[in-house]
């Protein structure tokens, strides 16, 4: 590098594999609770997770959640719940 030059670096601060993980958007929180909105057919189920690590836009899943589930990344509509 000299001065005055241009450089694009990536930094890998932490790197986990062999993990569940979802867009940050589809986790929901209040209070000290958190979960998903579990795709079942065309309704959706509040399900309870465990979460871990987070990065600006995935959120590991640790407990709750099975690999290959379908989630919302929205609250459902009055009525797609149950």
């Amino acid at each position: 590098m000299k001065p005055a030059s241009r450089v694009s670096a990536t930094i890998f601060v932490e790197r986990q594999q062999q993990v569940l993980s979802v867009p940050n958007q589809a986790v929901f929180q209040k209070d000290d609770q958190s979960w998903v909105w579990l795709a079942d057919g065309s309704r959706f189920s509040r399900t309870p997770v465990e979460l871990g690590r987070r990065s600006m836009s995935r959120t590991v899943i640790l407990d709750g959640l099975e690999s290959g589930a379908r989630v919302a990344l929205v609250d459902p509509e009055p009525g797609e719940e149950g």
